[in-house]
């Protein structure tokens, strides 16, 4: 475990979390499984359901990593009003909330305020 997963895991319940993680899992490919087998339009209603929790944690991604872009930012540009482009920032925020790793949130962020001119 890294220095990172350490200071992160005060309570020392990663190895928990993961192991519920797995189960959840595992049950929801069960449910998908029967619902798609029995009842099609409740799979459907489930799956909506789950983008929405899905649509929640990348929601979540993407504003640690915004927060994180807009420290350094604050750290090293205080008072810039330059601007970035929204086709990099869109690129950013997308890829970003797809990974709740924070080495890679911190790269993407990295990526945002560095694209600023000193």
């Amino acid at each position: 475990m890294s220095q990172v997963d350490k200071s992160l895991d005060l309570l020392g319940i990663k190895g928990v979390s993961d192991a519920i993680r797995i189960a959840t899992e595992r049950t929801l490919d069960g449910a998908t499984a029967f619902l798609s087998r029995v009842c099609a339009p409740a799979l459907e209603e489930f799956g909506l359901a789950l983008r929405d929790r899905v649509s929640a944690w990348r929601a979540r991604n993407a504003t640690k990593m915004l927060n994180t872009a807009n420290n350094l930012l604050n750290e090293h540009q205080p008072s810039t009003s330059e601007k970035i482009h929204p086709r990099l920032t869109n690129v950013a925020i997308e890829e970003a909330s797809w990974t709740e790793e924070d080495e890679v949130l911190r790269m993407w962020a990295g990526l945002l305020a560095s694209e600023l001119p000193l």
